[in-house]
């Protein structure tokens, strides 16, 4: 969810580097927010832009405003351990992957819009995803807040990985395998980034995810939502 918290609708080019501190709470049953330390990364040039969890190739040098397709490769962070669940005592872990795909970026006025297609290259899940993704970068003082609205669409092999369950993990008390299926949920979101001198940013990345029905149902759910902060600093050189 905060693979490209430090995006801009005209980023510097060269190089930032920093650190975040990432809390992502899950609906899983029990599950604990997980938080960590991440290194922050981002690189912008010709073709190549390099943004935290995120990496795109465009396939052309034209303006993003006038459409642009790119190469996409991104880390997907969906994740839960095999203890982390209450009441699953054969629970097997559901873990991170990568996603590589295309995807098609277009200005809209004051807007920028982007639809992606994307498939899990490691074979965690053997699924697909389809997004769409409508920002709005306001300009605030010397800083930037930048709200999003997204659409997201699983395919039911990716959705039946993080969401579905085996009767075996339930143990030995019992249970009936389920299966969520295709699902698209909905997203909304909000970053920032504000400058603290020549070469040091603040950046900062709040997102909810909206689960859908069949997601809800799962017995490994018991929540409607999930949710992401990032609070990173950056360097650029």
């Amino acid at each position: 969810p905060s693979a490209a918290v430090l995006a801009q609708s005209s980023p510097p080019r060269g190089w930032s580097m920093g650190a975040g501190w990432m809390l992502r709470d899950t609906a899983y049953v029990g599950a604990d927010g997980d938080q960590k330390l991440l290194p922050l990364l981002q690189y912008e040039g010709e073709r190549l832009s390099w943004r935290g969890l995120r990496v795109a190739w465009a396939l052309d040098d034209g303006a993003a405003d006038d459409g642009r397709w790119s190469l996409l490769a991104q880390a997907r962070m969906d994740s839960v351990k095999a203890d982390d669940v209450v009441g699953f005592p054969g629970l097997r872990a559901r873990q991170r992957s990568l996603d590589l795909g295309l995807a098609y970026q277009r200005g809209l006025g004051a807007m920028q819009l982007e639809v992606a297609a994307l498939t899990d290259a490691l074979d965690r899940s053997g699924g697909q995803e389809l997004a769409a993704r409508l920002q709005w970068p306001i300009a605030a003082g010397r800083g930037r807040i930048t709200p999003e609205l997204g659409l997201r669409w699983w395919s039911s092999r990716l959705a039946d990985y993080y969401y579905g369950v085996d009767a075996d993990e339930f143990g030995e008390s019992g249970g009936s395998s389920y299966r969520p299926g295709a699902a698209t949920l909905f997203e909304l979101g909000v970053g920032s980034v504000y400058p603290l001198g020549t070469h040091w940013s603040l950046a900062g990345s709040l997102r909810w995810r909206v689960l859908p029905g069949a997601w809800r149902d799962s017995p490994l759910v018991d929540g409607d939502g999930e949710a992401s902060l990032l609070i990173g600093l950056t360097r650029r050189f």
